[in-house]
């Protein structure tokens, strides 16, 4: 990401060294980028969501806990799309 930034930032909740909320919240200090949240811990109204959404996340895609690969295949027009829909969202109106 120092070389190039990216035009949109595919995010899960848990990952090493820093979650996902922090990590949301540091880029959007940082350098405002359309964020989308694909994790298991954010079903509609959970409180993971809210704060992801609160951070600025332009778009939650709850992913299962069990059959991720049957998920990724099924879901893939769903899941660019979501893609496509975020790189046109203008985060500094946020």
């Amino acid at each position: 990401m120092a070389k190039e930034w990216p035009d949109v930032i595919v995010l899960d909740v848990e990952m090493p060294r820093m979650d996902g909320i922090t990590f949301l919240k540091k880029i959007m200090s940082e350098r405002p980028t359309p964020v989308v949240i694909c994790s298991s811990l954010t079903p509609r109204g959970a409180e993971t969501t809210l704060q992801a959404m609160a951070a600025g996340a332009v778009e939650i895609i709850t992913k299962p806990t069990t059959g991720l690969k049957n998920f990724l295949l099924e879901s893939a027009p769903e899941l660019v799309s979501a893609i496509r829909a975020a790189a046109q969202v203008n985060v500094r109106n946020l």
